[in-house]
């Protein structure tokens, strides 16, 4: 379990799948469907699921495509976590949000730069209109 600062207030978040991807051509592609894949297990609605795709999609996009940023391009590291907390509501009535956050390695302080850029996919419980009737 690990504690990420994050937009959902105090939850700890579980890391279902960590996987460095190579950056370039197709890695977009890539990096959706493993999120999607992983996720698979929480029976998302089909317009979820590709809503999540898109999202990582993009941002995957984002981080690789930079054509200003020096040298070939960077790994994206793509971490999927999920909330261990429920947010509250009646079990099996929840349904699933999630955010993705991005971090650019050629954006950050010399000291903190990894050797690749990082999306994050969070998901936590909600009530919502993804969930089951």
């Amino acid at each position: 379990m690990t504690d990420r600062p994050s937009a959902a207030p105090g939850p700890a978040w579980q890391l279902l799948a960590q996987v460095v991807l190579p950056g370039g051509r197709g890695s977009a592609g890539r990096a959706a469907d493993l999120a999607v894949e992983v996720v698979r297990h929480l029976h998302l609605p089909p317009a979820q699921a590709q809503l999540i795709r898109q999202a990582v999609a993009d941002a995957a996009h984002q981080v690789g495509a930079r054509p200003d940023a020096p040298g070939p391009a960077l790994p994206i590291s793509v971490a999927v976590l999920i909330s261990s907390r429920p947010a509250g509501g009646a079990p099996g009535r929840q349904g699933w949000g999630c955010f993705v956050i991005k971090h650019l390695a050629d954006g950050a302080p010399a000291a903190e730069v990894s050797a690749c850029d990082t999306i994050e996919l969070y998901l936590y419980p909600e009530g919502g209109r993804d969930a089951p009737d």
